[in-house]
């Protein structure tokens, strides 16, 4: 039941309701399908509890009960009986314009163009409709935009609504994946789907390795989802901090020269930079995959000195000696 802390939440969230964006698998919750219920109660003069009932895929007497909890939580509601009869909300009775500042709306607006990127419907659109019912204007304007995608947006797109599919749906999917070791057939229980340092990830439990896996969606092809349905696991499986799936065992120390400062500061942050003595920079960072790293400080050319750890350093010397040896061919190695 919603008690009055949680009607003022449910006043100011109805507009989400009727398509909240999940990226991860949960059935809707009653407290979801409470907000949903206001929303379309504000949206239309008077419904049925059977097409309430058959929206939220419930029953007569669970609408019942909802339609109980909202009017505890101060919607004043009336039922009229008779063939035209229904539930709806008492004439007079809106929510304020005010529930959403200026600010909101623009945070809303921009986060929602952003998902919109990368999925098949719009869900701005949505927004926008049950907004304007409350006197926005469908043509507001924002600060920023928001683009999630990539080059290969049409591939993303699908993966995407693919997976969320799965994860809604409770299905393994099987995929092939290019990691640093080779191609391997996977088949996972996908959990979530994660935009992490502008790549999209998939966390899900691996049934090949029997534990959770990130797999980042660019290196996922030949994606299928089975018809092998899973049991979903304890929330407790989840990080309780993202970063740590992504800063590894690896302690870089690394000095540049000045004239690369400026993609230490586009890739990081200026404050991970320490200025030596001699005009250079230091940087010291976590990284969780070799490979990366080594292409990584290649990409750097002669602009950078590894100081730490002794096989990185190792590493990009025997690189740089086998990409010498196979493109130059009339010089000797030095």
């Amino acid at each position: 039941m919603i008690d009055r802390k949680q009607s003022a939440t449910l006043k100011r969230t109805y507009v989400l309701s009727c398509g909240t964006l999940l990226f991860g698998g949960y059935k809707m919750s009653k407290l979801d399908r409470q907000i949903g219920i206001l929303t379309i109660l504000l949206r239309h003069k008077r419904v049925t509890t059977g097409y309430l009932a058959e929206r939220f895929d419930v029953s007569v007497r669970t609408i019942q009960r909802d339609l109980d909890s909202i009017a505890v939580a101060g919607i004043p509601l009336t039922t009229l009986q008779g063939p035209s009869g229904g539930v709806e909300i008492m004439d007079g009775y809106s929510i304020e314009r005010s529930v959403f500042t200026v600010d909101e709306i623009e945070t809303l607006l921009s986060a929602l163009r952003g998902t919109d990127s990368i999925l098949t419907e719009s869900y701005t659109e949505r927004l926008m409709e049950k907004l304007s019912e409350q006197g926005v204007d469908r043509s507001f304007p924002t600060a920023f935009e928001i683009d999630l995608g990539d080059r290969h947006a049409g591939t993303l797109i699908e993966k995407i609504r693919e997976i969320r599919k799965a994860i809604a749906n409770h299905q393994c999917v099987a995929f092939t994946y290019s990691a640093e070791s080779g191609d391997t057939e996977r088949i996972v229980e996908p959990c979530r789907l994660l935009f992490r340092w502008g790549n999209w990830y998939l966390f899900a439990f691996c049934r090949l390795r029997g534990d959770y896996r990130l797999f980042k969606l660019q290196r996922l092809w030949s994606l299928n989802v089975t018809d092998c349905l899973y049991t979903p696991r304890a929330e407790d499986h989840l990080p309780q901090d993202w970063d740590e799936c992504f800063i590894g065992d690896i302690d870089l120390v690394a000095v540049f020269d000045p004239c690369v400062r400026y993609r230490l500061i586009e890739e990081y942050d200026p404050s991970m930079l320490e200025q030596t003595t001699d005009g250079r920079f230091q940087f010291r960072f976590r990284f969780a995959f070799t490979d990366h790293l080594v292409s990584w400080l290649l990409s750097f050319g002669s602009h950078v000195e590894i100081v730490a750890p002794d096989e990185i350093r190792h590493r990009v010397v025997d690189e740089a000696n086998s990409l010498i040896a196979r493109n130059n061919h009339d010089r000797q190695l030095s």
